[in-house]
């Protein structure tokens, strides 16, 4: 990522590892569905694999759907939109406005063909092993699971059909969670001194209410 940061494709590369987007969802996602304000976006429409044609909807009814992201992801795609915004004067005339996050400096959708040769290219010259452009969702996905995400939330993130099948695409990771689990909780009830209580403060029902607003 850190070799990645000069390029202008850096974006799509920067959301697939945080939001475990897939690729054509990167490509096909429109500043309209950017929320910085409530901090999300929202998955409506796809780039097909051609490059060339925007398709409603997503690959499944579930993969339509609202993403949270986090203030770094904000920040990052502000920096973006101040770039795209530059380019479209710069180009005047030229530019074609499709209202995409990651287009080209005309305005154009960026090929997938393009983004899986910049990513092939790039791991060949670090000498890192190979893996797919598809990988970087298995990655936010996997990183997900191992800090403890239920795989509940993270199937919704990926737009998974069903819990079900991102159960069984990281089974093993979750084996290895498992384990820790079972470490953790044995360490914590085999612990000599009980954990102290935190009072709280009683509130009446109408605080509450306020409270949760």
């Amino acid at each position: 990522m850190d070799s990645l940061k000069d390029s202008r494709h850096y974006i799509v590369f920067y959301l697939a590892i945080h939001t475990g987007m897939r690729n054509g969802e990167i490509l096909g996602l429109p500043w309209r569905n950017v929320d910085y304000k409530n901090k999300c976006i929202m998955i409506t429409q796809t780039l097909e694999r051609d490059g060339k044609r925007i398709k409603q909807g997503a690959k499944t009814s579930s993969g339509v759907r609202l993403l949270d992201i986090s203030d770094d992801v904000v920040e990052v795609l502000k920096k973006q939109h101040e770039k795209i915004k530059f380019e479209r004067e710069m180009a005047g005339d030229m530019y074609i406005d499709n209202d995409l996050v990651c287009c080209t400096d005309i305005g154009n959708p960026i090929s997938p063909t393009n983004i899986f040769k910049i990513m092939k290219k790039k791991i060949g010259r670090l000498g890192l092993p190979y893996i797919r452009f598809h990988d970087l969702r298995h990655t936010s996905a996997s990183l997900m699971l191992s800090i403890g995400i239920h795989p509940k939330v993270v199937s919704e993130r990926l737009g998974h059909s069903s819990v079900v099948l991102t159960l069984d695409t990281y089974s093993h990771l979750l084996k290895s969670i498992q384990s820790d689990a079972a470490i953790g909780l044995s360490n914590l009830l085999n612990k000599d001194k009980e954990p102290e209580l935190v009072e709280i403060e009683e509130k009446s029902c109408d605080q509450q209410c306020d409270h949760k607003g």
